[in-house]
């Protein structure tokens, strides 16, 4: 490790860790924040192929991942100032998409895009029956609203208007007409969040190494990638001074020997977590793209949602996506009320196993419905 990655690291760990070692009430977004990491919203736009086929999904209907689909978004569609955009999302009722707040809202301030009179457009690309990775091959179905989660301000933007707080960056996509049928529709976990929680990422953002990092031009709204984490790191409630409520954040950092062939293990080098990391071609990272897209658990053989994608961050010293920087999302199980009021009901809300016995026990019933932003 470079000296002025020791620096980085010894400084962080004195702003993050207190006397007893306890991670002082504040997010951990902004704690890393005043150590000079940047912490960017990953939505992104390209079209190539540097990706290894390992982590390419089949695009099927018997994949497990038929469900996770691209978000296209047009700012100022029709006039020369036009531009596209590419994010990531999953189907969680027959007409409802969730994604990240950030793809729908232009300036970041929390407003969200204009779909009325053909202002902005936004679609959803269902790429289920897709081998081949192109147009040809996808269900595109546009969408007829969307809704911004009510608490979102904007990325990265806390409640009294300053920065640190990743929170509440949730939509959801209505679509103007059915989802196809060969499209998996996913419940939502909702069990409290652990330390080490395995978690599988799915989306169309960009590739690249962990020794080279991300790839310009390499997300694609045909190609949907799949790589596994762990989430270490949780903030709590931003409107609770990130003392109290429920785990809404989760973080987790990319592990592996860098160019240098040193070993970068972020949270471990910073005393913020013990978890171990994945094998090398196992352990992966999200990119420019991926924003909205699913972090997916496995519970009773079932493949649920854990969480969204909607950031990742690095050190000035760090190329983004490199071995050493970090990524997460909103953990969903924290936004229950605003998934099922935002689907009339229609969304899968599961509970955690425990939870799901104690049910059935109790009520005798034998069954249970079950930023980085570039034009394309």
């Amino acid at each position: 490790m470079s000296n002025k990655s020791l620096s980085r690291v010894a400084l962080a760990a004195a702003l993050l860790l207190g006397a007893t070692g306890a991670v002082q009430a504040q997010s951990v977004a902004s704690q890393l924040a005043a150590t000079g990491a940047d912490n960017t919203r990953l939505v992104l736009a390209g079209n190539g192929a540097y990706v290894a086929s390992r982590l390419v999904d089949a695009n099927v209907p018997t994949s497990p991942f038929s469900g996770v689909v691209s978000v296209r978004t047009v700012f100022d569609a029709g006039t020369s100032a036009a531009a596209a955009y590419i994010c990531s999302g999953a189907l969680i009722s027959p007409w409802h998409v969730l994604t990240a707040a950030h793809c729908v809202d232009k300036a970041d301030d929390g407003k969200g895009m204009n779909l009325s009179g053909g202002v902005d457009t936004l679609a959803v690309n269902f790429n289920f029956n897709n081998p081949t990775s192109n147009l040809a091959g996808t269900t595109r179905i546009a969408a007829q609203a969307y809704r911004m989660n009510d608490a979102y301000m904007g990325f990265n933007v806390c409640p009294d208007g300053t920065s640190g707080c990743l929170n509440d960056d949730l939509a959801i996509i209505t679509l103007s007409e059915k989802a196809p049928t060969a499209a998996k529709i996913y419940g939502i976990y909702n069990g409290a969040p652990q330390e080490g929680e395995l978690i599988t990422m799915v989306g169309y953002g960009t590739s690249g190494t962990g020794q080279v990092g991300h790839v310009s031009g390499t997300a694609n709204y045909y190609v949907k990638k799949v790589a596994k984490n762990t989430a270490d790191l949780y903030d709590l409630d931003d409107e609770q001074g990130f003392a109290a409520g429920a785990a809404e954040v989760w973080y987790a950092d990319f592990d592996g020997v860098d160019y240098r062939g040193q070993r970068q293990d972020t949270w471990r080098q910073l005393g913020l977590s013990n978890v171990g990391y994945l094998p090398t071609g196992v352990e992966g990272n999200i990119g420019g793209g991926d924003s909205g897209g699913p972090s997916f658990i496995q519970r009773n053989g079932q493949w649920m949602l854990f969480g969204n994608n909607t950031f990742g961050g690095n050190w000035p010293d760090q190329v983004s996506g490199t071995y050493g920087t970090y990524f997460g999302g909103m953990v969903l199980s924290a936004y229950g009320d605003f998934i099922q009021s935002s689907t009339l009901g229609m969304a899968q809300m599961v509970p955690e196993p425990e939870t799901y016995a104690l049910m059935l026990a109790g009520l005798g019933l034998v069954g249970m419905l079950a930023r980085r932003r570039a034009p394309r």
